[in-house]
């Protein structure tokens, strides 16, 4: 019985194929572009309460104010890491507390991409300073995943390598 591991069962070949992945076209939008997007988010608001929501979040980050960051969040926000998926702000909290008391941080976002599902892809630019010489320690662009919901980010997924995120909701990326 090859393929059968510890009395289970072959695997069929039929049952191994994978569907391919799903090809969808995306449209790519200037931040100061989003008001003029149709709603993208299921039942619940328009592309422009989650563009309006990340914006606030984004600000209150480079303001250094968590209460506000953390209010954006639904008590049950679901967060993916490299470490497993974590659920509730407090994980995200601490994350930017840490980052925050060891370095000036600008986060910034580039641009909005709706991936369908609810769901929209933003590209983001991080410049991380030394608190006390001011020089750029570390420039990142990375990209994460998100689901905004009744005001609250909802899900969050970030991605160091921005393909990596269009990759894994089945999208190619735009450019």
């Amino acid at each position: 019985m090859e393929g059968a591991l510890f009395g289970q069962r072959p695997v069929l070949a039929r049952e191994r194929r994978a569907r391919p992945p799903r090809r969808v076209p995306i449209q790519a939008v200037a931040v100061q572009d989003l008001h003029r997007i149709v709603p993208m988010i299921e039942g619940t608001g328009s592309f422009e309460e989650a563009e309006n929501v990340l914006s606030a979040a984004f600000d209150a980050l480079n303001r250094g104010d968590l209460d506000a960051a953390e209010e954006l969040c639904a008590p049950g926000i679901e967060i993916v890491t490299r470490d497993g998926t974590q659920h509730g702000p407090a994980y995200l909290r601490d994350f930017w507390s840490r980052q925050l008391a060891a370095f000036d941080i600008e986060w910034e976002v580039e641009r909005v991409h709706d991936a369908g599902g609810g769901a929209v892809i933003v590209e983001q630019r991080v410049t991380r300073r030394n608190k006390e010489t001011g020089g750029v320690e570390l420039r990142a662009w990375p990209a994460a995943v998100v689901r905004v919901r009744d005001g609250s980010i909802v899900f969050f997924e970030g991605y160091q390598d921005r393909r990596k995120a269009f990759a894994d909701l089945g999208l190619e990326q735009p450019y």
